[in-house]
């Protein structure tokens, strides 16, 4: 049986073809038409012939078959360009993602360092630069341990236990033993000896060879080789800061390196507290510069009033920092010399600190913008009516008391010390760059002393550089946006730079309440918000329970009373005396009859929400004259009577008001309280009936209770002058007293 039928298909297509003379006819359509013969069993011999296609027919099956090869070809490709491309990002993404874990590791091993530090020794400020060490057996590599020894901590690549040098084997066993804070291999070869090197640890000071870390002997350069000056039976040693060491990641770091555990990557960590440095980038001036003056010199500096980061002395610093003959010693014919008046400055350390002043000036003081340039008219006010050297100028201030405002006033036009300089210092790094360091300078400069230093032999000059990059910072950021001003108001309409005063009549026009008031709430707020925001992540002590918050309170909310507990903790109320004390410290504004301003008391003001009870506002008591709320009587919170009652103006106990510290006043120091309780239990036998003598009888128990209170309030002058004022102290006090028993009987009040 044969199934067939014809399918037919017609191709349009265009082609053209080539003449003689190379040319092309224009394009013509032609028709074919091509015969499908399809059958589902094979053709008995009966049936007809096959016809060959033509010509034609085989050219257009040529050109589809061509068309489909070169599609997927053209797919092959692209399929191996885009995986290939994709790999190499997934290589990327891998080696990224590797790199940005190893930082975070050498980040968290620096942090749980200097808490370590603070817990072993339960001294908070136990900081100070570090580095990453990697474990070695200073006893040296043991090539064979006892069977109880544990083989992760013998670890040595330098020496044996005997003092010689490891063999090849033994180097290779040393590998198996890596685990604890492991030094992984890291091998370059040296571009100027050509030798292949060892480098477990970054050269830091770039003098090609080991800083060490650790307790370790003081070397001189005489007894540094032990043979002109031998060290002492018992030698002077310090602990040294030297150069960051690697330290390998494992893929599994609970298991010792191996062929199947190996290395995934390495970090090495330099931590310098922020809090212990100096920005070298803030550092120095060149206030004593002419108006019109371009040029950098070490005479223009000078330190008068100490108002700004730019008065700092970076020679004085430089001298301090090593005291040898190498650089800035008081030896050969420039020594250190600073002149008060800023036209003698002399030494070695004021020409590095103009060289360095005047890289980051661009050599041309004039590139610094002034106060007018910056701030405008009210910058240019502020800076001459402000009693301050702020372009450190003179006139010098010799004697307190001895500076009448700015005698001189502050050229607003010109040049300010304290603008943005054109160039900044990133690293310490940048400090081996000569032309940062000395530009335009003949001679020796700072980065040739730095590296003559560090290929000194004594352990005071190597270390040099590794004390610098503990006290000098590049990495200064813009003050955080969210801290209050101190001298200028910061918040709502007001700019730090509209130098406007806290209590300038403006202030309390705009918010309808004092200036000092409205600092006081908000350094309150700022305080609290961050305080108890670090109490409710961390829960400290139940705080959440305690105070019945599950987020951090700032001043309009701050809990008293909640959950018929009384919360008003001791460490709330710090904060708000340290913010009065804060603000008392900036105003002057009241003058009583000895000269001395007024302190600021401050009154809470407190809102009912059903029986809890908050701190909403603080507002500034007046003149006890005027002020009425001062001889409110004192409310009890637990009483239910008096929570009824609440109105928001009331005096509550156990919620103060708050007194500002103001300097030569006196001021409360203490309170204390003592409360004595004695009793004395009689007993009273009466029989009854005489007859009957043991067997009818009563026996009464009488209790005589005995309660004394005593308490006694300080106030302390803690100045040298003598206050020739009367001081009133008033004290009253409220007492209540519950007397109950066991079975929890109605209570007698007394």
């Amino acid at each position: 049986m044969r199934l067939s039928r014809n399918v037919v298909k017609t191709f349009n297509l265009q082609h053209s073809t080539l003449n003689a003379q190379g040319g092309t006819d224009l394009p013509r359509a032609e028709h074919s038409v091509l015969n499908v013969e399809c059958s589902m069993l094979p053709a008995s011999p009966a049936s007809p012939a096959t016809r060959h296609p033509s010509r034609s027919q085989r050219g257009v099956a040529l050109i589809v078959t061509l068309i489909m090869l070169s599609v997927i070809t053209f797919l092959a490709v692209t399929f191996l360009a885009v995986s290939s491309r994709e790999r190499g990002a997934v290589a990327t993404a891998k080696d990224q993602t590797t790199a940005k874990l190893a930082s975070d590791t050498a980040t968290e091993r620096a942090k749980a360092q200097i808490i370590a530090g603070m817990l072993a020794t339960s001294n908070y400020y136990n900081f100070g630069a570090l580095v990453s060490t990697n474990y070695i057996n200073w006893d040296g590599f043991d090539p064979a341990p006892p069977a109880v020894s544990d083989f992760r901590t013998n670890v040595n690549f330098g020496y044996l236990r005997s003092g010689t040098a490891l063999s090849t084997a033994q180097m290779q066993d040393n590998l198996a033993h890596l685990m604890f804070d492991p030094r992984p291999p890291v091998f370059i070869v040296n571009p100027v000896t050509g030798v292949e090197e060892f480098r477990y640890y970054r050269d830091e000071n770039r003098n090609g060879r080991y800083d060490t870390n650790g307790n370790w002997p003081v070397f001189t350069d005489s007894n540094f080789d032990g043979r002109e000056d031998p060290l002492p039976a018992t030698p002077l040693t310090n602990n040294f800061v030297g150069d960051p060491e690697w330290i390998g990641v494992l893929e599994r770091p609970e298991l010792p390196h191996s062929g199947s555990n190996n290395f995934v990557a390495r970090f090495a960590f330099n931590a310098v507290p922020i809090g212990n440095t100096l920005d070298l980038n803030y550092m120095f001036n060149q206030g004593l510069a002419p108006a019109n003056s371009t040029k950098v010199s070490a005479n223009y500096y000078l330190r008068n009033q100490g108002v700004g980061t730019y008065e700092l002395n970076l020679a004085a610093f430089l001298y301090d920092l090593n005291t040898n003959s190498y650089a800035w010693g008081d030896i050969g014919p420039t020594p250190y010399r600073y002149d008060p008046f800023g036209v003698g400055n002399s030494g070695n350390g004021f020409a590095d600190a103009a060289a360095m002043y005047r890289y980051r000036v661009a050599g041309n003081v004039s590139t610094l913008r002034s106060i007018h340039d910056l701030y405008g008219p009210p910058g240019d006010a502020a800076f001459i009516a402000d009693q301050f050297d702020g372009y450190v100028d003179g006139p010098m201030l010799q004697q307190p008391g001895t500076f009448a405002g700015d005698s001189v006033p502050d050229q607003y036009t010109k040049a300010w010390p304290g603008a943005p300089n054109l160039y900044h210092f990133f690293t310490a790094q940048d400090l081996f760059d000569r032309a940062k360091t000395q530009p335009g300078v003949l001679g020796a400069g700072f980065s040739d002393r730095l590296e003559t230093v560090a290929n000194k032999a004594s352990s005071y000059d190597r270390s040099t550089f590794q004390r610098l990059q503990s006290q000098v910072a590049m990495e200064s950021a813009p003050e955080d946006a969210g801290k209050v001003h101190l001298n200028y108001i910061n918040i709502g309409p007001f700019h730090a730079t509209n130098f406007v005063s806290w209590d300038d009549p403006v202030v309390a026009t705009v918010y309808g309440r004092p200036g000092v008031e409205v600092f006081f709430t908000n350094a309150v707020d700022k305080l609290l918000r961050r305080l108890t925001g670090e109490w409710v992540e961390s829960d400290s002590k139940g705080f959440r329970a305690a105070f019945g918050v599950t987020k951090s309170f700032g001043v309009t909310d701050i809990p008293v009373f909640v959950n018929t507990n009384y919360v008003y903790a001791p460490s709330i109320h710090r904060i708000l005396q340290l913010a009065a004390n804060i603000a008392d410290a900036l105003t002057n504004r009241a003058i009583a009859p000895n000269g001395l301003p007024f302190p600021s008391v401050f009154r809470p003001v407190l809102k009912k929400v059903g029986n809890d009870v908050f701190i909403t506002d603080f507002k500034e008591a007046s003149d006890t004259a005027v002020d009425t709320h001062f001889s409110r009587p004192a409310k009890e919170l637990s009483r239910a009577a008096d929570l009824a009652s609440f109105v928001p103006d009331d005096n509550w106990y156990g919620v103060p008001w708050i007194v500002g510290a103001k300097k030569g006043w006196p001021s409360f120091n203490e309170f204390a309280m003592k409360s004595s309780l004695g009793y004395t239990r009689k007993l009273q036998i009466t029989r009854l009936d005489p007859n009957k003598p043991g067997k009818d009888g009563r026996i009464d128990v009488l209790y005589a209770l005995r309660l004394t209170n005593v308490i006694a309030a300080e106030a302390w002058n803690s100045y040298s002058n003598t206050l020739n004022l009367g001081v009133n102290i008033s004290v009253d006090h409220e007492m209540s007293m519950v007397l109950t028993n066991d079975d929890k009987m109605s209570p007698l009040e007394l």
